[in-house]
């Protein structure tokens, strides 16, 4: 009897323990098409996010319109991470922009996604190229107690990584991270991985002067423009957060 409880108690670990993330399939760079057509979207963040792989690198590319999402990425920080555990461990990772501890923002970076009618001073605000030149050169990828800096701007030929903005305001940002970084053994060398991307998030004042509250404070009844901030401003506080498996081509 004890032997069966035992014996009960290791699989109910073992279940809780297993893996539920979805597995996304990568597809050979050779193949990829900037329409879109293989991006999946997190609803929750409006970000798009795809993977795709050659024989030496992981291609990670992503894509986001909504305002909250593109200023946590830009200016609290976004990191990438590879597990080789097919888990969410976060010990081998790209960090770029360099990620910063909880910081906080202004009125400007609260603008509402780009098109919406009757909002062009928000829009004229938030200044999306601006953000991206005034955003520090400085990257990390992180294996263990391994750390190797570069400069995204530099020349060096061991990482890949860029930002964009397109002319409908769209945050594009793309990485090259060479296999070898992940696993001294390189592409064969991975027999399951699994991908975290993970933003940075921000304070927000509890009293501006301004009329803005922290989030889940009362707001001025009937005021639809403050309720619309009130809700960007608890975008901001959450971080980015998505993991998924990764089934690589080989």
């Amino acid at each position: 009897m004890k032997l069966y409880r035992l014996l009960t108690i290791i699989s109910l670990t073992a279940f809780g323990c297993s893996s539920t993330m979805p597995i996304y399939e990568s597809t050979l760079e050779s193949k990829f098409s900037d329409n879109q057509a293989g991006m999946q979207l997190d609803e929750t963040s409006d970000l798009s996010w795809q993977v795709t792989n050659d024989d030496q690198y992981l291609f990670v590319r992503l894509a986001t319109s909504k305002r909250t999402t593109q200023t946590k990425i830009l200016r609290a920080g976004l990191k990438i991470y590879f597990d080789q555990t097919g888990q969410k461990a976060e010990t081998t990772y790209l960090n770029f922009p360099i990620f910063q501890e909880r910081q906080r923002t202004s009125r400007e970076e609260m603008g509402s996604r780009p098109g919406r009618p009757g909002q062009n001073e928000e829009r004229r605000a938030f200044d999306l190229s601006g953000m991206i030149g005034k955003t520090p050169p400085d990257a990390l990828f992180v294996r263990g107690e391994e750390q190797m800096p570069f400069n995204y701007l530099s020349d060096q030929e061991i990482f890949k990584v860029e930002l964009s903005a397109d002319t409908s305001g769209v945050l594009h940002f793309y990485a090259a991270i060479p296999f070898e970084k992940i696993n001294p053994e390189g592409l064969q060398g991975i027999s399951k991985l699994s991908l975290g991307i993970v933003s940075g998030a921000f304070e927000i004042p509890v009293n501006t002067g301004n009329g803005m509250n922290p989030p889940g404070g009362g707001m001025p009844g009937g005021n639809p423009r403050m309720a619309e901030m009130q809700k960007r401003m608890a975008e901001m506080v959450e971080p980015v957060k998505i993991w998924s498996g990764l089934k690589l081509t080989k």
